[in-house]
Order: structure tokens, then C-alpha cells, then sequence
């Protein structure tokens, strides 16, 4: 009996000590995956610490991004007007197709180059509408005064001039030597009669003479003023096309001081074009294109004679 409880006391020993065995194992491996736990949790931290020291960087390449992407909408919206624009002009163009298409099958006569030249003017508008316009400025002035051809005609009317003062002066040293002579001669006397006679006939062409060599003066500066003025439109005209202008404003500078105050007054209601600076002044090239047309007008002359 005392054999058969001694075995029961060790078999429950062994038993406890397999428990308290396992126990101890169990604690460790928990403390082990709670270690694990740890340093996996730390790690994450870690992650997270640097996610955070790194976020105002990417607030800023987020701002960035943002700014292209509003620089690339604008860019599509403007693509977008032109291509609207161009779909215009293609409908346009289309419809005069269309048109063109229904006179063919319909035998009706029409001038095709005159058609094609309209389509070519309309697509070219059309572009340029879109762009700003091209200003031109000329010195009607300047090229009045200091264009060759202009200096050529005052020399020639200056010595015009001087043939008729000449003239002039030879018939006053006539009605100086009339009256002289009618000094001598004796009142009431028929030689004085015949003298004063041609002494009053004498000033009366002086005064015709003189009356009229004014008239024919300003009447030729008049009409070479207007055939000039029109000379410097028409060259004005040439270059604004060569150079693809669209409009073309007068620009001459005042002189101060006015010699009158009509004459001040006459310059603040003509002078309209106060400043110039985006606009292409074309006034030399017009005054060599009128330099140039003289010669040829001179060499034509020569070979005439």
C-alpha cells in the first residue's frame, strides 16, 4: 500500500514539473513575440517620422503640380479658340465650295480666278484678325522739305522767279525814266500830254504785270503742292503693302515758337498724332521712292532731247 502511493506521489511530481515546465516555455515564447511586436511597432513609428519630416516637401511639389496642370489648361483653352476659329473659316470655306459645286452643275458662267482670289482674301483676314494691327507713321512735312525732288522745283521756281522780278524791274526803271522826262516838259504842252499818256500806261501793265506774275507763282507751287502730295500717297501706299501694314497716320512735329496765334492755333487743331512710339516710321523710304521717280523723270527728259 505505502509502495503503491509512493508511485502516485512521484507520477504526480513528474506531472507538475512537465506543467510548471511548459509554464515557463510558454512565458518565454510570449515575452520572445512581444519583443518581436516591439520592434515592429518602432519601425512603423520610424516610417511615420520620416513620412512627417518629409511632408512639406511634397506640399510644395503638390503646389507645383498644380500650377502646370492650370499653365496646361489655359494652353488647351486657347487651342481651343483657334481651332473654333479655324472651324469657322473651314465652314466657310466649305460653303463657298458648295456654292461653287452648284454653279458648275448648273451651267452657270462664273470666273474662277476671281473666286479663288476671294477665298485667299478671306482665309487672309480671317488670320488676321487674330494678330494686332501694324501701324505706320510718314512726316508729310518732312517729305515735303527735304525729299530731292521738292529742292529741285524750288530751284527752278526760285530762278522763274527772278526772270519775272527782272521783267518787273525793267518796266519800273521805264516808268522812272517816263516821269523823269515828264518833268521837263511843260504843262499843258501836247508832248506832255503824249508823256503823261504813256506814263499811266506804263504803270498799268507794271501793276497787270505784277498782279498776274503772283497768280501764275502760287497757282504752279499749287499744283506742284497737290501733284507732290498725291506722289507721296501713292508711294506711302507701296510701302504699307510691302511691309504688311494696316494703316498708316501723318506724323509731323510742331515748330515752337508759332510765328502767330492763328498760326498756333492752325497747328493744335491739325497736329492729331501726339505720340508714335509703337508705330514704324516709313517717311524715308517714301522720299527715296520720290528721289528715284525724279531721275527716271529726268533720264526720260534727256533722251527726248
Amino acid at each position: 500500500m505505502s509502495t503503491q502511493k509512493s508511485v502516485w506521489l512521484c507520477a504526480l511530481a513528474v506531472l507538475l514539473s512537465m506543467l510548471i515546465f511548459q509554464g515557463c516555455e510558454k512565458r518565454a515564447a510570449d515575452k520572445q513575440a512581444g519583443t518581436e511586436q516591439v520592434k515592429a511597432l518602432a519601425e512603423q513609428v520610424k516610417k511615420v517620422a520620416e513620412q512627417v519630416r518629409e511632408f512639406p516637401e511634397l506640399s510644395k511639389r503638390l503646389a507645383e503640380l498644380d500650377e502646370k496642370l492650370a499653365e496646361l489648361d489655359n494652353k488647351v483653352s486657347v487651342q481651343a479658340k483657334q481651332l473654333s476659329r479655324q472651324g469657322q473659316t473651314g465652314s466657310r470655306l466649305d460653303k463657298m465650295e458648295a456654292e461653287v459645286e452648284t454653279l458648275k452643275s448648273g451651267g452657270v458662267n462664273y470666273d474662277t480666278s476671281a473666286m479663288q482670289k476671294t477665298i485667299e482674301e478671306q482665309v487672309r483676314l480671317n488670320v488676321r484678325k487674330a494678330e494686332p494691327a501694324r501701324l505706320g507713321v510718314v512726316s508729310i512735312q518732312r517729305a515735303f522739305l527735304e525729299c530731292k525732288r521738292n529742292a529741285k522745283y524750288m530751284e527752278r521756281a526760285e530762278a522763274e522767279q527772278r526772270s519775272l522780278e527782272a521783267e518787273l524791274n525793267k518796266l519800273r526803271k521805264e516808268i522812272e525814266a517816263a516821269e523823269a522826262g515828264l518833268r521837263t516838259l511843260k504843262a499843258g504842252s501836247p508832248d506832255r500830254l503824249s508823256q503823261v499818256k504813256e506814263l499811266l500806261d506804263k504803270r498799268a501793265e507794271y501793276e497787270t504785270q505784277q498782279k498776274f506774275f503772283k497768280f501764275q507763282i502760287e497757282l504752279k507751287d499749287q499744283q506742284w503742292s497737290e501733284q507732290l502730295y498725291r506722289d507721296i500717297l501713292r508711294r506711302t501706299g507701296e510701302v504699307a503693302k510691302e511691309k504688311g501694314l494696316d494703316l498708316v497716320l501723318e506724323m509731323s512735329e510742331p515748330s515752337f515758337p508759332a510765328g502767330s496765334a492763328e498760326e498756333l492755333r492752325l497747328t493744335i487743331r491739325t497736329h492729331k498724332l501726339l505720340y508714335g512710339g509703337v508705330c514704324q516710321d516709313i517717311t524715308e523710304e517714301v522720299m527715296a521712292r520720290l528721289d528715284v521717280e525724279e531721275k527716271d523723270k529726268e533720264k526720260g527728259a534727256g533722251a527726248a532731247q
